[in-house]
């Protein structure tokens, strides 16, 4: 008897292990928070072992992940994406937002890493070109007020030497 509820009760966790993994969101956080601890073994589990992408140990600094947060999954037949956001990545404590894509291979959601990978490049690439056009927005705004100040300053000298002149033409006369 002792045996049997063993069995079913180590059955019921199995399956509540595979559960997890029937729900592309849960599985979605499974990788982030295993990424994000450095669980490299748990964080391979978690992906398709037909891609290319790998994931690697963490280096010196940590794994670069501040926190995650995650949306609702959009799921379409076989294929899943989940609205990801990842805080405090790098020096500048970056902020990118991205779709974590994931496919159902033998029942289970597994990350889709190479896809996942391409979207965190083009939302970190939109996010660099936004802030390199921010910063030249900056610079071109403060450049054209010099410019607009020296030109303003360049017409005032222009009156003033204008008004000099008419002045000692008319008193010549």
């Amino acid at each position: 008897m002792r045996r049997a509820l063993l069995s079913v009760s180590l059955l019921m966790f199995a399956g509540a292990c595979s559960f997890l993994l029937e729900d592309p969101a849960e599985t979605a956080e499974a990788f982030w928070l295993a990424s994000q601890q450095g669980d490299v073994e748990r964080a391979r589990e978690l992906v398709l072992p037909s891609g290319s992408a790998e994931i690697k140990e963490p280096g010196e600094g940590g794994t670069g992940i501040g926190d995650f947060s995650l949306g609702d999954a959009e799921v379409d037949g076989d294929e899943a994406t989940v609205a990801t956001t990842l805080y405090g990545l790098g020096e500048n404590d970056m902020e990118i937002s991205f779709s974590t894509v994931l496919a159902r291979e033998d029942g289970e959601w597994l990350v889709d890493l190479d896809r996942t990978t391409s979207e965190m490049t083009r939302a970190l690439l939109g996010t660099t070109l936004e802030e390199v056009a921010e910063g030249m927005g900056r610079a071109m705004g403060e450049a054209m007020g010099q410019v607009v100040e020296g030109f303003a300053e360049g017409m005032q000298a222009a009156g003033e030497s204008l008004s000099a002149g008419l002045e000692r033409r008319n008193q010549k006369r």
